[in-house]
């Protein structure tokens, strides 16, 4: 079941379908006081939690005037950290191990896929560390 995100909210849906938030203590606090039960019944995975929020519930979180505020802080956050550009002038570190990108969460998009408790395929999901 998928509610309708009003726009004031939209900035929920950006933060939910970036790993970002999965590192980020104040996102996920942020995830989880939207429905602290839901969020336990999804999982913890906040594109789950949106997907499953009421039109209602989301209609007045969308005018609630302390959680906006509160959606604005963190995604402003969140997109000074994607706005981060390279700074040639200091050692860079890039890290494209899978594990450093883990959370929980992502056993939903192999169980969805077919792929969870199976040997992946020899194409595709191939990672080195």
């Amino acid at each position: 079941m998928k509610s309708r995100i009003p726009e004031s909210l939209k900035m929920l849906e950006e933060m939910a379908r970036n790993i970002w938030w999965s590192w980020n203590d104040e996102a996920i606090e942020m995830f989880k006081e939207l429905d602290p039960e839901l969020w336990s019944v999804v999982g913890q995975n906040p594109v789950a939690l949106l997907e499953r929020l009421s039109y209602e519930k989301l209609e007045a979180l969308s005018v609630d005037k302390e959680v906006l505020g509160r959606i604005e802080e963190i995604y402003a956050k969140f997109k000074a950290y994607m706005s981060e550009k390279p700074d040639s002038t200091r050692p860079s570190v890039a890290y494209f191990c899978m594990e450093y990108g883990m959370t929980h969460v992502l056993k939903n998009i192999f169980r969805r896929s077919g792929y969870f408790g199976r040997r992946l395929p020899e194409r595709g999901f191939r990672l080195q560390c």
